[in-house]
């Protein structure tokens, strides 16, 4: 499964138009939390992604469109702490210059740029969070293939592919004034089409009249143009910076290593100012590849080629076999819908991918074993044809549910704040004194109405207290919706027999192993059997044979993030599914809290 040179360029030229999508501005942060399921505003965070200097990013899903987010969550204190520290000179940093930055983000709208689609800032919280595209293809190099033995960088093919979309990204960035400063592989996304998306623009510097000088560092040292390397307050020029840094990432993707290594910086400043890359390692690739990176990495800056001369040489055009990129002064601003299918995509089909593989075999498992436990390698994947499994992931026991019972933790102060003020509809005076005994410490809990509170036997003391202090929520009403919708789908697909509360299911068409027999890693789940399977085998040693390749393990890749996204939007469909009885308990709480005589006892005695 090789790619053919130049499939998948991503949006052609002539798609863009000139529309904008408005970047929506919110200014009120509400969180509210069951049984360890958190929403913020509309969002419903469904797992870490990352952390970055300023705060973590978190996967949710949007229930107003049923699309998964990448949710960014930056400390305000921190950020203003760097603004300061680069603006020596100033005895302070005003909200106007604090926001700049999310301001320049807001106005960007290409197909390379990572997308940014809402932000939420709360005058009176510390947090400010930035709803972004959610990109599942990862880092354009990964882990897994900078730690391979081979060292061998990708086909020229693929790495043109990547560079052609990160200088599309970097064009427009130029065009729009915006000089990024931290160009790397780590901030190259791949979609699950294999498009490259630029992303991170924490380091960014917004130039309005042009002038591109800048005065201090910032970004990735590894990645600093010979000129950066002169000692803070040498003026460069930041776009010809960002080429250089655009250089470094071809090198990587050819060689699959940096140009220049060291622990110490003033030595690896030495060998960027000093040295010439090594180009040996590579005997396949071309002499155009090489030529183009030894003008990109050229220690002269005026000398370095602008992006109008990458775009027309000709190992970027491929001997002008590929159409050239008509830069963004040449072109109206382009905008693509990010959710919109994409013809030229580098995934295959899981059909396509055991087509490729001629050694398979059927196998069955009866109802109680396991197919894999969490620790175990696994001997290759399987796609279940009949049955139904149950896995336990993230260290999630096969008895427990969720290991985070108070719901997302970085939300927990605005939980307390807002999310369970006490409703402004009168309740009775029965309900407050519940409400009290229940802020009483746990011994008091045994001595009140437990004929009342009997049924309500799978709510926590937290959910109980939420549960009479909570007001009525737009996320609130929301999860209301998606628990009795999911729960009312899973009771027409499973059968009566099968108890899977609290675990996420796998059954017909789903794939499990493919990410750790592509990875070759031990597993991270446990996987039972609850009614018997049938299921096709494919071992590691036959999957590796047919995609041996950097292209086809590209692929293979792209098509487990792919089936990696579908399953988490099961995953969460099932987690809400689980929550039905403990809702329903939940609101039979709060109408007896509203509307019933709670008997407390009788302490005189």
């Amino acid at each position: 499964m090789v790619v053919p040179p130049g499939l998948g360029e991503g949006v052609p030229d002539s798609v863009c138009t000139e529309s904008q999508k408005l970047v929506k501005q919110t200014t009120k942060i509400e969180v509210d939390c069951l049984k360890g399921n958190t929403f913020v505003n509309q969002y419903l965070i469904i797992k870490d992604l990352g952390k970055g200097s300023f705060g973590k990013v978190k996967l949710c899903l949007n229930v107003d469109d049923n699309c998964l987010y990448a949710l960014k969550v930056v400390s305000k204190k921190q950020m203003r702490r760097r603004l300061f520290a680069g603006k020596r000179s100033r005895t302070n940093v005003s909200d106007e210059e604090f926001l700049k930055e999310i301001s320049v983000m807001k106005s960007l709208q290409h197909p390379n740029i990572v997308q940014l689609f809402e932000v939420i800032d709360d005058p009176s919280d510390d947090k400010l969070l930035m709803v972004m595209e959610y990109v599942e293809g990862g880092e354009v190099v990964s882990e897994e293939q900078l730690t391979t033995l081979s060292r061998r960088g990708f086909s020229e093919d693929i790495a043109r592919r990547h560079f052609r979309d990160l200088i599309k990204g970097l064009d427009y960035l130029h065009y729009q004034n915006i000089i990024h400063r931290d160009i790397k592989p780590e901030n190259l996304l791949l979609t699950e089409h294999g498009s490259v998306k630029l992303s991170d623009f924490g380091s960014a510097s917004h130039i309005p009249d042009g002038n591109d000088t800048m005065l201090d560092t910032c970004g990735t040292r590894a990645f600093f143009a010979p000129e950066m390397c002169n000692g803070e307050g040498s003026p460069y020029g930041g776009k010809k910076a960002d080429i250089y840094a655009a250089g470094v990432v071809l090198y990587v993707l050819i060689f699959l290593r940096l140009p220049f290594e060291s622990d110490h910086p003033g030595e690896l400043f030495e060998k960027i100012t000093r040295e010439e890359p090594d180009f040996s390692g590579r005997p396949d690739v071309s002499a155009d590849v090489i030529d183009l990176l030894k003008r990109l990495l050229d220690k002269n800056p005026d000398r370095r080629l602008s992006l109008e001369q990458i775009m027309i040489h000709d190992w970027f055009t491929d001997r002008s076999s590929l159409s050239a990129i008509k830069t963004s002064k040449m072109l109206s601003i382009p905008t693509i819908d990010v959710h919109a299918a994409q013809d030229n995509s580098l995934t295959p089909s899981i059909q396509t991918v055991f087509q490729q593989i001629p050694d398979k075999r059927i196998k069955h498992f009866p109802a109680g074993v396991y197919i894999v436990r969490e620790g175990e390698e696994m001997p290759g994947f399987y796609l279940i044809k009949k049955g139904l499994c149950v896995v336990s992931v993230d260290g999630q026991t096969e008895e427990s549910g969720s290991s985070d019972m108070e719901g997302d933790t970085d939300f927990h102060e605005e939980e307390l704040e807002r999310g369970y003020m006490p409703d402004k509809t009168p309740k009775s005076h029965e309900g407050t004194v519940l409400l009290n005994v229940l802020s009483q410490p746990s011994g008091e809990l045994a001595e009140m109405a437990t004929q009342e509170l009997s049924r309500f036997t799978s709510l926590n003391r937290s959910d109980l207290m939420k549960g009479v202090g909570r007001r009525t929520t737009y996320q609130h009403t929301k999860l209301k919706e998606l628990v009795e919708s999911a729960a009312a789908d899973r009771s027409n697909v499973l059968s009566n027999q099968v108890s899977a509360s609290g675990k996420s299911r796998r059954g017909p068409g789903s794939i499990i192993g493919l990410d750790l027999a592509v990875k070759h890693a031990v597993a991270r789940q446990t996987v039972k059997v609850v009614e018997p399977v049938e299921a096709i085998f494919v071992r590691r040693e036959a999957l590796d044979k047919a995609f041996s390749g950097s292209e086809s393990r590209l692929q293979l890749r792209l098509l487990v993030a792919k089936l990696q996204r579908i399953e988490l939007l099961k995953d969460t469909v099932q987690k809400l599914a689980d929550l039905h009885s403990d809702f329903l308990q939940m609101e039979q709480l709060r109408s007896l809290v509203r509307n019933v005589t709670v008997q407390t006892p009788d302490r005189s005695h």
